[in-house]
Formats: C-alpha cells, sequence, structure tokens
C-alpha cells in the first residue's frame, strides 16, 4: 500500500523529473502539500517502500517532499506517474490473484488522491475530483466502479477540465472503505455522514 499511495500522492500534488548534475542525470521525485499528516506519511511510505531518505523543505506554509531514486523513478513512471495532463491510474496496476489485496490497494490510492485533489462540499452534499486530465479521471472511475461506488463524470469549464462527482449513498458506501488523512476533509466528511447515514439506514429499513 505504500506505493499505492505515493504514486497517487505524485499523480495528485507532486511530479517525477530529471535533471543534469555533475555526477550524471539525477532522478527526482518531488510532492508538496500544505498538511502536515500527509507530509509526515509519504516520508514513511518513501523510506519503507525504497528505502530512501527524503528531504523536506517548507515555503510559507507549504512542505516540498523531495528524493532522488532511478530506481523509484523508473518504476512510478512505468506504473502512469506524468505531468498533470498525462498521469494514469489503470486498473491493471492494482490487479492480483488476492482479491482482498486489489481491493486494499485501490483503496489506498483513492484515500492519497482524495487527500490530495479531492474538495468534499458541505453545501452540495458530495465529493468532487476535478482535474484536467480527463484519462486519468476515468482511470478513477472506474477503479471506484470496482469498489461498487459509481460516480458521476463531466467536463467543465467548456470542456477545458472534467469532474467526477460522489454523492448519497455511493458517498456513504465509499466512507466505508476509506477516510481522509487530511484533518479537515476528514471532518467534513464525518458532518456529511451525520446527514446521510441515517436517510440511508431508514431506507434500509
Amino acid at each position: 500500500m505504500h506505493e499505492a499511495r505515493i504514486h497517487a500522492h505524485i499523480c495528485g500534488d507532486g511530479h517525477i523529473y530529471t535533471e543534469e548534475g555533475q555526477r550524471g542525470t539525477r532522478y527526482v521525485i518531488e510532492y508538496t502539500n500544505s498538511c502536515k499528516e500527509l507530509i509526515e506519511e509519504y516520508i514513511n511510505d518513501v523510506k519503507k517502500e525504497y528505502g530512501a531518505a527524503v528531504e523536506v523543505l517548507r515555503h510559507k506554509n507549504t512542505y516540498i517532499a523531495r528524493f532522488r531514486s532511478k530506481t523509484a523513478y523508473l518504476r512510478l513512471k512505468a506504473l502512469g506517474a506524468g505531468r498533470s495532463r498525462e498521469w494514469r491510474a489503470p486498473i491493471t496496476i492494482f490487479l492480483y490473484k488476492d482479491q482482498n489485496k486489489t481491493i486494499d490497494l485501490i483503496c489506498a490510492w483513492i484515500r492519497a488522491y482524495i487527500d490530495d485533489e479531492g474538495h468534499i462540499d458541505l453545501k452540495t452534499r458530495r465529493i468532487t475530483i476535478t482535474s484536467v486530465n480527463e484519462n486519468g479521471l476515468k482511470d478513477i472511475r472506474s477503479l471506484l466502479e470496482v469498489l461498487g461506488v459509481p460516480c458521476k463524470m463531466y467536463k467543465i469549464m467548456r470542456g477545458y477540465a472534467y469532474r467526477l462527482a460522489i454523492s448519497g449513498d455511493n458517498l456513504v458506501r465509499l466512507a466505508q472503505y476509506m477516510r481522509p488523512l487530511h484533518p479537515e476533509k476528514h471532518r467534513r466528511l464525518q458532518k456529511l455522514l451525520s446527514i446521510y447515514e441515517p436517510k440511508s439506514l431508514k431506507a434500509e429499513l
């Protein structure tokens, strides 16, 4: 699950790139976020998955977590990490003979991506994910379908960007699989569930 979360964070608020140095090409993996809890989890995941030390810089209220590793760079790139319009999260990278492992990996990926790019809207009572990457969002839609969580996907900003929306019973079902680590998003989801769950229970009765 460590690598699934790392991959999701790079697709969300990170990027991978190369730079030339005196000793040759450097392979850099960088993740940026203002949430300390997410940065700490990322550092731990990188250490456990790749055995690499992460350098953390701070600019105002933002943390920049960076490490160098050719192995990690090539691996993440092969799994679909890339630029904003290019990254992918194809279902094939999550498939294992053990279905429980497949579900665990998908949940870890989606939770990490929502922690970065998801918006939990109390006014419209839904979770939305917005991106300029149409194919990437289609991949997420496919992952959600594996969990039995259908969602709506539509164009916004005259087709410049796309949005996924999860609401109602589907939002409650998704919450059974994952809860955000981001404190504010966790709080907002709990508040939405306090609205939705009694209705879902009443419908079942």
